[in-house]
């Protein structure tokens, strides 16, 4: 069953087909939050609120043609990511708010958000990864992709946990560096917008 299908069925309150684009989504969503924020309590209350907004709202989600809403749900749960970061900045009172805040107004576009394709971020971050070292390459799977915690990974790889650490911080600086220098190289008006949410989610 297709996700429109189950949204439809979602509309009328069905709680089966909830269940089934719950169960279909759930690792993933949760998994590219937590990779993001790094604070599992955070994650799980982000996206249970947005679990509760597709319970309530499944009329606004948005399916391609093939009837997936994959990319759609994407974009919406990380301008709850974007949210969460703002409404820390003002908490912390991070000086460089005022470049998060531009970042969110960027992504408020409606075409903007009809034109992200979030395969595209993933195959910008595949591209840079495949020219990393094998076991910088394999931690940032293990704690980005797959979700493993510091101390699996390290049991996983029979590393220690600090050489975990420190080739995710490796991991991440190296991709700061590549998307900077696309962004300031690239003429492609969609990665114009990609490359910043990009940089901003990996900092």
């Amino acid at each position: 069953m297709t996700d429109k299908q189950l949204l439809e069925r979602i509309s009328q309150k069905d709680e089966e087909a909830f269940r089934m684009l719950y169960d279909r989504y759930r690792r993933l969503f949760f998994g590219w939050v937590l990779s993001r924020l790094n604070d599992e309590d955070a994650s799980c209350d982000l996206t249970q609120e947005f679990w509760i907004s597709v319970w309530t709202a499944p009329e606004k989600i948005q399916c391609d043609d093939t009837g997936s809403a994959k990319n759609w749900l994407l974009r919406h749960i990380s301008f709850g990511i974007m949210d969460y970061i703002r409404i820390q900045c003002k908490r912390l009172e991070i000086t460089d708010e005022m470049l998060i805040e531009q970042k969110i107004r960027v992504m408020a576009y409606t075409h903007v958000q009809e034109d992200i394709n979030f395969l595209e971020l993933q195959q910008l971050i595949d591209d840079i990864l495949r020219n990393l070292p094998p076991l910088i390459r394999k931690v940032y799977e293990l704690r980005c992709v797959r979700n493993f915690s510091a101390k699996e990974t390290a049991k996983v790889l029979g590393i220690a946990e600090s050489t975990v650490y420190n080739n995710l911080s490796s991991a991440l600086i190296c991709l700061r560096n590549e998307l900077t220098l696309q962004y300031t190289t690239n003429d492609s008006g969609k990665l114009k917008i990609l490359l910043p949410i990009l940089l901003l989610l990996l900092n």
